[in-house]
Order: structure tokens, then C-alpha cells, then sequence
């Protein structure tokens, strides 16, 4: 059996998360989901909380028919000193079930990973510059279109938390001169 390990910081979950998510789950028996940055909040690259990231996971699966029984969504605090990044890996293994290969396109957490002995692997893509949180806050910000860049799922739950409001009040864009 096979696992599989995922690192995001998920903020919003989008629709490329997911279509990653199923393609990784293609090649492993189940796979553990690290959102990270799991200590940062409220600002505007960080604008919701662990907890509501793992709800927008857990309700994207839902319905993208994706089982819960081959997922795990843990958060990792980011509770080293900057540029500690030699013990990272070992917080990530505190933290998470047994995996035996990691799938990113970040250099520093192939580097990481792969210093410590793990199989890693790129997994696939799509359409990396519309799926992008960056780009998708930077919408909610200035009113453009959104919604259609993540799961429905997800757009319904930002609108319960009153998301979009949330980060124009981080970004300062809801004051009347901006």
C-alpha cells in the first residue's frame, strides 16, 4: 500500500487543487493532505484560518466524489525560526501518518524531501495560471470574477464566512477612497 503526501496552503481550495488531488490519488492508495501555513490567518495571503481550509478540502472532495476513506487533511504549524528549513521535513513526519512519496513543484520541498531519503515526485498541473490562489484572492479583491476558479462547494462556504469582505478589510480596499 502506498501513501502519498500533498503540501498546500490552500488559500482558497480551487479547482486545480482538486483536479491535482484525483490525479495524485491515481497513483496511490491514499494520500495525506498538509495545509500548511497552518498558523497563519487573517492577512492577505493568508486570509482564512486551518480550520476553514480543511472545511473547503473536506467539502471539494465531497463533491468531487473524491472518498474520505482515501484522504487525510492534517494542518502543520509553521513554528520554526525562518530559513530552519534543515528540520522541516521532521516536523512534517510529527505531524503526518506514514508516506512513503511526496508530491510538490516546490524546489526547496523537492530538495527537502529528497535529502531525507523520499521518493518525490511532480505530479500534474492545470491550468497553473488561472488556478492560482494568488490570482483568485487578487479577483475576490477587486470584485472580479471568482467564483468559477474554485469548487461550488468552496465559493458557497467563502460566501457563509463572508470571505470576500474579509479580504478587502485585510488588503484595505473597502475603505471609500480606495
Amino acid at each position: 500500500m502506498t501513501t502519498g503526501l500533498y503540501i498546500g496552503r490552500f488559500q482558497p481550495v480551487h479547482n486545480g487543487h482538486v483536479l491535482s488531488i484525483k490525479s495524485i490519488l491515481g497513483q496511490v492508495d491514499d494520500l495525506a493532505i498538509i495545509v500548511g501555513s497552518a498558523l497563519n490567518s487573517y492577512s492577505t495571503e493568508n486570509p482564512f484560518t486551518a480550520g476553514e481550509r480543511i472545511k473547503m478540502l473536506r467539502d471539494a472532495f465531497v463533491e468531487a466524489e473524491i472518498p474520505l476513506s482515501k484522504v487525510i487533511v492534517l494542518a502543520v504549524p509553521d513554528t520554526l525560526p525562518p530559513n530552519y528549513h534543515s528540520i522541516y521535513v521532521s516536523q512534517v513526519e510529527t505531524y503526518c501518518p506514514h508516506f512513503d512519496v511526496v508530491f510538490t513543484h516546490n524546489p526547496l520541498v523537492k530538495t527537502l524531501f529528497q535529502q531525507a531519503g523520499y521518493e518525490v515526485r511532480e505530479h500534474k498541473t492545470f491550468d497553473r495560471d488561472r488556478y492560482c490562489g494568488t490570482t483568485i484572492r487578487d479577483r475576490m479583491v477587486k470584485g472580479k470574477g471568482w467564483k468559477d476558479l474554485v469548487p461550488p462547494s468552496v465559493a458557497k462556504y467563502i460566501e457563509e464566512l463572508d470571505g470576500v469582505r474579509r479580504l478587502k478589510q485585510l488588503s484595505g480596499s473597502d475603505r471609500p477612497d480606495s
